[in-house]
């Protein structure tokens, strides 16, 4: 088992996204923990050129697949350099196919995660108080999960850690 915890980081690159992985850095540097970045690719992803991988037996649904995955990791790269700069350890980054919230729930019990730090929101921005994915994450995953809101204040993760106490 990891003696060093792990906190795992689902984005979807959007601005909410880049709030939540904020709170993670803080969250990682007081616990002294690494952390994982993960994009999932869902059935139909919503990247720049909206791709669609409903038929993934066929060519272009896996060229499409292959490009999206790319893409994915390129973006990956780019948040992970910025990991490195805060806690100067290099993340590890994994792109995954399948629905968002079943996977991090089994990729967090299988990891042994000693947190989950996702945004409220994610791309699609619904009104309600939480995206279908951080709400459906609440309800399946085996460890703690910060939720954190697009507007939140840095001073957030000081009040959540206060309590750990």
């Amino acid at each position: 088992m990891n003696t060093v915890p792990q906190i795992l980081v689902p984005t979807d690159f959007s601005a909410g996204a880049e709030v939540a992985l904020d709170e993670a850095l803080r969250l990682a540097q007081l616990i002294r923990a690494d952390v994982v970045l993960l994009h999932v690719l869902a059935p139909y992803v919503n990247a720049p050129s909206h791709f669609f991988l409903q038929e993934a037996g066929s060519r272009n649904a896996r060229l499409a697949a292959d490009i999206a995955r790319d893409h994915a990791r390129f973006r990956l790269k780019k948040l992970a350099e910025r990991v490195q700069a805060v806690t100067s350890k290099t993340p590890q980054t994994r792109v995954e196919f399948g629905t968002p919230d079943e996977l991090i729930g089994t990729l967090a019990e299988e990891g042994g995660y000693r947190f989950i730090v996702l945004g409220t929101h994610g791309a699609s921005d619904t009104p309600e108080t939480l995206g279908s994915v951080a709400e459906r994450v609440l309800t399946r995953a085996p460890c703690p999960v910060l939720v954190v809101p697009q507007a939140a204040a840095p001073a957030l993760l000081t009040v959540a850690a206060a309590s750990v106490f």
